[in-house]
């Protein structure tokens, strides 16, 4: 293929239409590169997507005691036995403090993950990762007497009665035992499976979503790092819980709430034993008591007590100011990787190019430079059987006739980057005589010749043109040391890539010639 300079009267720059049209020509042809060094770089992405954890979300919830009604259930009345007389106190034992008190107790995490199921996990395994999908899982897995630090996973697919389980693992002391048993568990009936007895219920969710890694962590391992991120402020009754986690929003939301029915569980098992007490208390002094008037009022007590006692499982003893909420979402890298890495992976192929092609062989043109070879070349790079090679011959021929037309050269010399035989030449003398231009082939071995001087002379002063070339490249110098200011250059070169440190080299030579016009042809 060739291209031609693109000539300005008096100076020779690149156009950036040019430009921009001879690179992304070129990088086209180079669409393997960029395809190699896409997928290389999609594949970082897909393994360090698998080795970053989750980003840590925070989580919050506002709650505080129900307190509106001071003598509601959840006091309870005993007997001051400091004074000599039967006085009753009412005290309210659901405070703010206590609250806070429950929450931060290990214990009650522990039984708030128990409730909630908190232990089993439901994942969707992909190539090199593994995604939760609490939420979308089509059935619920419970482990029916298991021990709580039971480390156990099985494959699980949905079918339309049940699930077929296969590829049970259990790890004791850090040690595998693979049971390959494949069986069928039908709905709401408790299963034997060599991982203990499992209850299996339907579910609302995606029943199409193929195999499910159904993984049975052990209750410490789910503890310990929620306790430690576990926070407990008391402010003026108000009681602020943020907590800390990786996993799946709605299973940290449904732990919560499960945290939050435990406490207040809790509280009301503990004020009804209060008052179970109390009125133990009151029923004694109403024994010893001989006083009717005290006895009267330890009556009143007793079946206060007593409605106390009945009426308490009705009472809500926390009040939800804000419901378990995700805080403020953390920024989580592993989306981003892939359109990250992908994009590097685009441009390290497209900067060296580049590079090859602009920055190390300096082929860029700016528009102050004269003459110099054109960054048009990035465009030439291709094989050399092109099928285009006759029209783009024919380019470059228009090149030299509008050449010779704006400046009225009429002798030009033949610059060969790499050896060319005479028919090429022969091609361009045709081509330029089918346009109405007479030319001469002289050969440069010829040019100690006065005679043949004399008739490039005369050529030029008919308009004729002289066309003086060289076989061999390594006669270059020869030639463009007798190059004259009202010459012009014809450049030919085979599109190799390995050429292009001679390109620069002979690019670098041609700038000093100021005020040439040249041609650059290839094949």
């Amino acid at each position: 293929m060739c291209a031609e300079s693109q000539i300005n009267a008096g100076k020779g720059f690149v156009s950036q239409s040019s430009l921009r049209r001879s690179f992304l020509k070129f990088i086209t042809k180079k669409w393997y590169a960029f395809f190699i060094s896409i997928v290389i770089f999609g594949g970082l992405s897909i393994v360090l997507k698998s080795k970053l954890p989750a980003p840590m979300q925070a989580y919050y919830m506002h709650i505080r005691p129900n307190l509106d009604e001071i003598k509601s259930p959840l006091g309870y009345i005993a007997l001051d036995q400091t004074s000599q007389l039967p006085i009753w106190t009412q005290k309210n034992l659901f405070n703010s403090n206590l609250i806070a008190a429950y929450i931060n107790a290990t214990s009650t995490l522990d039984e708030a993950i128990e409730k909630c199921n908190g232990m089993v996990t439901y994942t969707k395994n992909d190539l090199l990762s593994s995604k939760s999908i609490y939420t979308k899982r089509p059935f619920n897995v419970f482990f029916k007497n298991a021990n709580k630090q039971l480390n156990c996973s099985f494959d699980a697919v949905v079918s339309e009665d049940g699930i077929d389980a296969s590829n049970f693992v259990e790890t004791i002391e850090k040690k595998k035992y693979k049971n390959k048993e494949s069986l069928h568990i039908p709905f709401n009936k408790e299963v034997h499976t060599p991982v203990g007895k499992i209850l299996v219920t339907p579910n609302k969710g995606n029943k199409k979503i193929g195999k499910i890694r159904v993984t049975h962590t052990p209750l410490s391992s789910i503890t310990i790092p929620l306790d430690a991120t576990l926070e407990v402020y008391n402010d003026d009754g108000v009681i602020n819980l943020n907590i800390e986690s990786e996993k799946d929003p709605a299973y940290v939301i449904g732990i919560l709430n499960s945290l939050l029915n435990v406490v207040s569980e809790k509280i009301t098992n503990n004020s009804r034993e209060a008052i179970k007490q109390s009125l133990t208390q009151a029923e004694k002094a109403l024994e010893k008591e001989t006083n009717p008037k005290t006895k009267e009022y330890l009556m009143e007590v007793k079946e206060k007590l007593r409605i106390d006692l009945e009426g308490i499982q009705d009472e809500k003893p926390i009040i939800v100011i804000d419901q378990p909420r995700m805080a403020a979402k953390v920024f989580d890298p592993k989306p981003h990787i892939t359109y990250i890495l992908l994009i590097i992976g685009l441009l390290i192929p497209l900067i060296y190019y580049y590079y090859q092609l602009v920055g190390r062989h300096k082929l860029l043109v700016p528009q102050e430079a004269v003459n110099r070879l054109n960054s048009d070349y990035m465009g030439l790079i291709e094989s050399k059987r092109s099928a285009k090679h006759l029209y783009s011959l024919d380019r470059s021929i228009v090149s030299m006739k509008q050449t010779i037309e704006k400046t009225g050269h009429y002798k030009w010399c033949v610059a060969p980057i790499s050896s060319i035989n005479s028919g090429l030449i022969e091609q361009i003398k045709e081509a330029l005589e089918k346009r109405g231009q007479k030319t001469m082939v002289i050969s440069g071995e010829q040019l100690s010749d006065d005679k043949l001087q004399q008739q490039i002379n005369d050529n030029t002063s008919k308009k004729i043109l002289s066309i003086i070339y060289f076989e061999s490249p390594l006669k270059n110098n020869e030639l463009l040391a007798k190059v004259q200011s009202d010459d012009a250059i014809l450049w030919i070169a085979r599109t190799y890539i390995d050429k292009l440190d001679q390109m620069s080299e002979i690019a670098q030579l041609f700038d000093k010639h100021n005020g040439l016009q040249s041609v650059l042809v290839t094949f």
